[in-house]
């Protein structure tokens, strides 16, 4: 679920910042906030829902968290988030999808392979205990 929460809050989050919301600046807060908390458990931004002993701490860790883990795809790949998140929906609409999916999308945008950098960034800004 880490995804579509991640997905939801960074569109979200710059839309925000493209329109010149004043709601920018509470889920910027947000995301910086979540970055920095510590949670038990060992709980990531890929932990299933279930594993979540309150909704707060599921929504700072997949929402906040998740978004956090896309700003820093963004800055890693230049810029092309964007372009890569437009072939991840062409190529998978009204599909069921997998994380191979978003991968095969941001390496087939950028040309490079793009799955051990996003299991490292997982489990680091993820990591929550």
């Amino acid at each position: 679920p880490w995804l579509s929460e991640a997905l939801a809050q960074y569109c979200a989050l710059e839309c925000a910042r493209v329109a010149g919301l004043d709601s920018y600046s509470a889920l910027r807060s947000a995301v910086d906030s979540a970055v920095g908390i510590t949670l038990p458990g060992g709980l990531t931004v890929e932990s299933e829902g279930s594993a979540f002993s309150s909704w707060q701490d599921y929504i700072n860790v997949l929402r906040y968290r998740g978004a956090a883990v896309l700003e820093l795809m963004d800055m890693a790949m230049d810029g092309q988030l964007t372009a890569a998140l437009s072939e991840y929906a062409r190529a998978n609409a009204y599909g069921f999808v997998q994380r191979a999916d978003f991968v095969a999308a941001l390496n087939a945008v950028s040309g490079e392979d793009w799955s051990a950098w996003l299991n490292e960034t997982l489990q680091g800004i993820g990591q929550a205990g």
